[in-house]
């Protein structure tokens, strides 16, 4: 059973492979990679110089949510990046056909609450 995914584009966008990491992807990187280097000291300057702009990000959420998931274009990209968040930086084909069987069985329970609770109200 392959349930419906609404991050899906179109039949169009399915079929393109990702040339490389999206724009936000690279601009992340390097803020990673500038922030290893330059990140006290950066917070350290915003702290002198704009104590309002740094109190407002130091009580901001840590776990805002983003649409990682925005660039996934078949069920394969969305069990990649699945496994990649619990740390399976590179999986193979058979795990992530092992993960597509998973989520679709995760769907399914997802699918029977949903029913149970709509019958519930007509009862």
């Amino acid at each position: 059973m392959k349930a419906p995914i609404a991050n899906l584009r179109s039949k169009h966008a399915q079929k393109q492979k990702p040339k490389g990491p999206s724009l936000r992807e690279r601009a992340m990187q390097a803020l990673d990679k500038h922030f290893k280097v330059h990140g006290e000291d950066a917070i350290q300057k915003l702290c002198e110089t704009r104590p309002d702009r740094y109190v407002e990000l130091a009580t901001r959420p840590a776990d805002v949510a983003t649409d990682e998931y925005a660039g996934c274009n078949s069920h394969e990209d969305i069990a990649r990046k699945l496994l990649q968040s619990v740390g399976f930086q590179e999986p193979d084909d058979a795990s992530i056909q092992a993960a597509i069987e998973c989520r679709d069985l995760f769907i399914a329970q997802l699918e029977a609450i949903r029913d149970r609770a709509a019958q519930q109200e007509f009862n």
